[in-house]
Parts: C-alpha cells; sequence; structure tokens
C-alpha cells in the first residue's frame, strides 16, 4: 500500500529539504483510492487463500476442510462472492481430478488383475 502515502510537507530540521513521507489513514481516502485500496487487499487475500488452501489440500488435509477454510476467511475479509466461488470451483475441481485419476489408477490394476486371473487359468492343450 506504498501508493497511498503522500509526502510530508513539513521540513526536517536538517536543510529543509522532505524526505519523509506521511501514511494516510483508510478514513482520509477518497472514495476512489478506497475502492483501489480494497481491490488490492482483495487481490492478496485471493492470492494468499488460493495458495494456502491448495496446499492444505497437497499436505493431506481434506476438501471439506480446505472449503470451509476458504469460506471462513473469504467472509472475514470480505472477499467478493465471485472470488470466493472461483476458489471453491477450483478446490472441487480438484477433488473431481483426484477422484477420476484414482479410479483410472483403480481400473487400470483390476485389468492387470484380470488378465494375470485369465493366463493363469488358461488350460494348456
Amino acid at each position: 500500500m506504498m501508493n497511498f502515502e503522500r509526502p510530508d510537507n513539513r521540513n526536517d530540521s536538517n536543510d529543509g529539504r522532505t524526505f519523509t513521507k506521511r501514511k494516510i489513514r483508510w478514513y482520509d481516502l477518497g472514495a476512489d483510492e478506497r475502492l483501489l485500496a480494497a481491490s488490492q487487499v482483495h487481490a492478496v487475500v485471493f492470492a494468499q487463500l488460493g495458495a494456502l488452501s491448495h496446499s492444505m489440500v497437497e499436505f493431506g488435509c481434506g476438501i471439506e476442510r480446505a472449503c470451509a477454510f476458504v469460506r471462513r476467511l473469504s467472509i472475514r475479509h470480505q472477499l467478493p462472492l465471485s472470488q470466493r466461488a472461483m476458489l471453491l470451483q477450483h478446490l472441487l475441481q480438484g477433488k473431481k481430478k483426484v477422484l477420476s485419476k484414482d479410479e483410472i489408477n483403480v481400473e487400470a490394476s483390476s485389468e492387470k488383475e484380470a488378465v494375470e486371473k485369465e493366463n493363469e487359468t488358461v488350460p494348456e492343450d
């Protein structure tokens, strides 16, 4: 939020030059600046929630728990509904991909076992 700092008009005691910047309080911002600041915070929260929820799933946390985490923090930080829905949709699509990969692996192993059983039970003439 460095772009919301403004130069201070007070003089330094050294030689009269202004080197310091004054931090602006949120209530000193105009309506447009407030919207810009909020959108910057939302962008950071969105990115962090996406990264954290993805890491939660990768480290073995359940999808339901990661979704609850995303819901709780997105509400706490007043993330727009569209961004919250995007994060949840991404998590749930990841769940479907994981399930489909596991199903493919299960089917492939079942087919291997079936072929092996057929090879074992083939009568020799």
